[in-house]
């Protein structure tokens, strides 16, 4: 973890937090290991003079006229400062700086990977052992919390009193302990709350806390049926795997039709004039500006903006916003939860195949640099199809905001921002964190009573910490830099999108399932050629 701009890690005032990326532990460890083949290059390079001093040494044995130089050589091939002992030490160095950076990084993968399983345990076993097991953990859960309640208001009243036990609490729970981002800053804050010896609410769990347990929800889940349930594969995918396929065979029963998915240019209404142009975008605010204003966009839209430099060469901004329906089984809205879910669940999905129907469509050439950007499952959408075209375009960059990517794999050339909101649950909703790549870098802006509030960061605006202007403004303070990942991921974003000189045009897509063509000859066919094609509608309230 590096400190973020502000020079904190998650505390100061803008509280972000940066992982991954060049700056954090995976790139480090690389770091660690590179340096550890240089050593083992010393010591080839050094053992190999140190051969070639003892032969020059046992050849001037031999020589009655190099008697001044014998002792020179006897010092450099068997003296305790002699190349031979240099060489060893560099290949000590060697074993020494692999060993650490495995170790380092089998303790990190190791920690990680133990709570994962006891949360994944725990809920498999809940749901295994059926309702009594879920009853008797409830009443336990209940038991346990009337007993930590009481602590907690006796811990209250012994630290309001005048004496030297209320001393010692005030001393060891005072702003300094209760600032701490821990367990023991957690505890610290519980009991010195102000307002009374009762607790008044101890607030929702951030999303870190919801990503934990998530996957513990999903193997219980997994776990009611009858009979022996294993504990495989990834909890969450599965089950979104499972809803996916109920809401198509539900979707089926019902006769709803086959749809595909189409791509047509947005057109301006007639006496509008063009449709709004963008400015060539220079940060990963930029970026996401352009995502929120198609976000309000009263169809599904995808945007295409094309960036022609002064050197002649060409780069592409897609912009992808996030859901608008809360439909599961394919409707006439791709940006729906069926497409959430099928991203999830690692399926096909309609929206990165409207992605890469806009980009063949402007004729996007294999080696023009394509920079991709969501919000929501437009990140997901960004990730997935930089993932699925990378061998067809040049994917450049990849912006993400607020989209739960933390299991959906980049191809390792490709340079990644994930920002996320402490507070927006979306990102948690793939249980998993965000991998800790030197190409892909995460950033999480706090909640902040003051400089927020009303811009999605308040603490405990769940629903505000989620929308795409909130993150915007967290892309600003990204875009500022002073960390060695954002900075290194600002320089690689720049070298596709330019310095803001571009020419810059963009056209908006409009992206709809509609129903499968039926086969000629057939009553299907006709009544789809005479069908009056369905209204996309408004978007949903947000």
């Amino acid at each position: 973890m590096t400190a973020g701009p502000d020079g904190s890690t998650g505390g100061g005032a803008h509280g972000l937090v940066v992982t991954g990326g060049a700056g954090g532990t995976r790139a480090r460890l690389e770091a660690l290991a590179a340096a550890a083949g240089r050593a083992e290059r010393a010591a080839d390079h050094l053992a190999r003079a140190a051969t070639s001093v003892r032969r020059a040494h046992a050849a001037a044995l031999g020589d009655p006229a190099a008697g001044r130089v014998i002792a020179p050589l006897t010092g450099l091939a068997w003296g305790r400062t002699g190349v031979r002992v240099w060489a060893g030490h560099a290949a000590d160095l060697a074993a020494a700086l692999r060993g650490a950076a495995r170790a380092y990084a089998a303790a990190d993968a190791e920690a990680s990977a133990a709570l994962r399983a006891l949360v994944l345990v725990v809920g498999h076993t809940l749901g295994e052992g059926g309702p009594l097991a879920a009853l008797l953990a409830g009443a336990g859960a209940a038991a346990g919390g009337a007993q930590a309640l009481h602590a907690l208001v006796l811990l209250r009243l012994l630290r309001a009193g005048p004496t030297p036990i209320g001393l010692a609490l005030r001393a060891a729970t005072g702003p300094a302990v209760a600032g701490r981002d821990d367990a023991v800053g957690l505890l610290a804050r519980l009991v010195s709350a102000e307002g009374g010896a009762l607790p008044g609410t101890l607030g929702l769990p951030d999303a870190a806390t919801v990503e934990l347990l998530l996957p513990g929800l999903a193997a219980w889940l997994l776990a009611l049926p009858p009979g022996d349930q294993p504990l495989v594969g990834d909890p969450v995918a599965r089950v979104a795997a499972l809803v996916v396929v109920a809401a198509g065979a539900w979707a089926a029963l019902l006769g709803a039709p086959r749809r595909d998915v189409r791509v047509a240019p947005l057109l301006p209404a007639k006496g509008e004039g063009r449709l709004p142009q963008p400015p060539a975008p220079t940060g990963a605010a930029d970026l996401l500006r352009q995502v929120a204003d198609l976000g309000a966009e009263p169809f599904p839209t995808i945007g295409l903006q094309r960036l022609d430099h002064a050197d002649g060469t060409t780069s592409w901004v897609v912009a992808i916003p996030g859901t608008r329906s809360w439909d599961l089984a394919g409707g006439v809205d791709p940006m729906d939860n069926g497409t959430n879910l099928a991203l999830v669940a690692c399926l096909p999905d309609a929206m990165t195949q409207a992605v890469e129907e806009v980009l063949l469509r402007a004729g996007v050439g294999p080696d023009e640099p394509v920079v991709l950007a969501g919000h929501s499952q437009g990140g997901m959408v960004a990730v997935r199809a930089a993932a699925a075209l990378s061998g067809t375009f040049t994917v450049a960059a990849v912006v993400t905001a607020g989209s739960p990517v933390g299991s959906m794999p980049l191809p390792a050339h490709v340079p990644a921002l994930h920002l996320e909101h402490a507070a927006d649950y979306v990102p948690a909703l793939d249980g998993r964190p965000n991998p800790d790549r030197p190409t892909r870098t995460t950033v999480v802006r706090a909640a902040s009573p003051s400089g927020g509030a009303g811009r999605g960061l308040a603490p405990g605006d769940v629903a505000g910490a989620h929308g795409c202007r909130g993150y915007v403004e967290t892309a600003e303070l990204v875009d500022a830099g002073g960390d060695r990942s954002l900075d290194a991921f600002g320089k690689d974003l720049r070298r596709a999108l330019g310095d803001g000189t571009a020419l810059a045009t963009q056209q908006r897509y409009v992206v709809a399932r509609v129903p499968a063509p039926a086969p000629p000859g057939t009553v299907d066919a006709t009544v789809a050629a005479a069908a009056v094609p369905v209204p996309l509608g408004p978007p949903p309230g947000r």
